[in-house]
């Protein structure tokens, strides 16, 4: 089997596996049947998306003095599996608080994990996809994942609003079964990267190209955050409406990935800019309709269409900023440079989600403004970065 076939291979297995054990979906209803507070819930998608940033920059430190990085990434998986187990039997087996803590220590260790995984990842694409044809693997892997996705949807949610014991064992067993399909694909792509040429001898790795980069991803990264606002527009019962999001989604990862990865091919900054003006025509519809359309919050069909355009939109910025770090630094500094960049936007995340959250508190409205100022800010901010092509 070729790499490029083995990494494409990899990266839908490990996509299936996070949605099958997702922070958004799978996790909640997990906590709620074994009886765990509902605070707990709160708890999961920050958990899940600082902890797979936050930590990079130290990972780069120790990566520094080891080349292998297909070793890396086989720990990481690894660490990931066991955490998985971890939230799984927790689930199954303990009930109220300590379910909850057996799950989101589970979940903590998964996504510190996870942080390694991605990083390195970034070093394995880099060594042996060429430049120009690593969009459309992400690409590619996205939308063979997002077909997954929509089946899991439709068998777990649909007509459900709660996932049975049969049913959940199911889903992590398969989950965890494509951990080891990720672990057992990657044995022969070894991986050795020159770490003779350090960038930073401590702190973070800084310069100009990293700085704007940082500042205009942490404005894009409002695509992500503004989602709930689009789930809770909806005036009804969210449990029964949520294979339609989850449906609306993977759909809109099935139609676009392939495409946001040509683009991006071609040009990461274009495939961003693109990305979020889709992004912002769906919020800007999402908070001028209702004052024209008086059952817009009862509508389920109309709010799902606008989260798959949203959706379509933050796919583009995330294939694009994706592959913009890798194409933009050198083997030499690639690891530093990505590390450092997730870092500050880890924490940027967790302030801006912090903010937005006790903005929104007071008016929805007023933090849905605030956040298409911040993608409309990004989209101009990306031209100033450095072209990568």
């Amino acid at each position: 089997m070729k790499i490029s076939t083995r990494l494409g291979v990899i990266l839908i297995a490990n996509k299936l596996s996070d949605v099958l054990l997702s922070a958004k979906t799978t996790l909640p209803v997990l906590l709620t049947s074994a009886g765990a507070p509902g605070w707990m819930s709160q708890l999961l998608v920050p958990i899940r998306e600082s902890g797979a940033l936050l930590p990079q920059m130290a990972y780069a430190y120790v990566l520094r003095n080891h080349t292998r990085r297909d070793r890396a990434w086989q720990l990481s998986m690894f660490v990931q599996f066991i955490g998985g187990i971890t939230m799984v039997a927790c689930g199954l087996s303990l009930e109220g608080t300590s379910a909850g803590v057996g799950i989101l220590f589970g979940l903590v260790c998964m996504s510190l994990s996870r942080a390694l995984s991605s990083l390195t990842m970034k070093d394995i694409q880099g060594k042996h996809i060429d430049k120009g044809n690593r969009g459309r693997l992400i690409g590619g892997a996205s939308t063979l994942s997002s077909l997954i996705s929509i089946g899991v949807a439709l068998i777990a949610f649909v007509g459900d609003s709660k996932i049975n014991a049969n049913q959940l064992i199911i889903v992590a067993s398969v989950a965890l079964l494509s951990k080891l399909l990720c672990m057992y694909l990657m044995r022969p792509v070894k991986t050795e990267v020159d770490t003779s040429e350090r960038q930073v001898q401590k702190g973070l790795y800084i310069d100009k190209v990293l700085v704007k980069f940082v500042l205009v991803r942490s404005l894009l990264a409002h695509t992500a955050l503004v989602a709930p606002l689009f789930i809770l527009s909806y005036d009804g019962n969210l449990a029964g409406a949520l294979a339609y999001f989850i449906v609306a989604q993977a759909l809109a990862s099935f139609v676009s990935s392939y495409l946001w990865g040509w683009l991006a091919d071609v040009s990461a900054l274009w495939c961003m800019r693109i990305g979020v003006s889709v992004a912002t025509f769906a919020g800007l519809t999402l908070l001028f309709t209702p004052a024209y359309l008086s059952s817009f919050d009862t509508n389920i069909g109309f709010i799902a269409a606008l989260y798959f355009i949203l959706s379509i939109g933050h796919e583009g910025v995330r294939t694009g900023r994706k592959i913009y770090g890798v194409d933009i630094a050198t083997e030499q500094h690639r690891t530093e440079f990505v590390a450092s960049a997730n870092t500050i936007v880890g924490g940027a995340i967790i302030v801006l989600g912090s903010m937005y959250s006790l903005i929104s508190a007071y008016s929805s409205q007023l933090s849905l403004s605030l956040m298409l100022l911040a993608m409309t800010a990004g989209a101009l901010g990306s031209f100033l970065l450095k072209k990568e092509k």
